[in-house]
């Protein structure tokens, strides 16, 4: 188990992280100008554009269409298995039923 002081250690440095990662981006675009600044931010929204439009849709069907698919057929066969399973076991556990019924009659 993972400690609530580990876990608030972790969020803590990725802050800071963060924090760095984009103060420092400021300073470099302080530095650079004008163009490196719209560049930047070009390259921001491609990526962003790239994120949104093809890697969550991909991902989106991946999880929801394409895998279910594929596994379908197993887990079919699995269910179909565990009712097998469950019927013989019903079976089994009446026939004991009925020798056990069978006798206390005898007696």
């Amino acid at each position: 188990m993972i400690t609530w002081e580990l876990k608030f250690l972790a969020v803590m440095v990725t802050l800071l992280f963060n924090y760095w990662c984009f103060t420092t981006c400021v300073m470099y675009g302080a530095t650079k100008g004008q163009v490196w600044m719209e560049n930047w931010s070009l390259l921001s929204c491609f990526c962003l554009f790239f994120l949104v439009v093809v890697d969550m849709t991909i991902e989106a069907l991946m999880v929801g269409y394409i895998l279910p698919t594929q596994i379908v057929p197993n887990v079919r066969l699995v269910q179909v298995m565990i009712k097998r399973s469950m019927a013989a076991q019903a079976k089994s556990a009446l026939a004991e039923h009925n020798s056990n019924a069978a006798d206390a009659v005898r007696f």
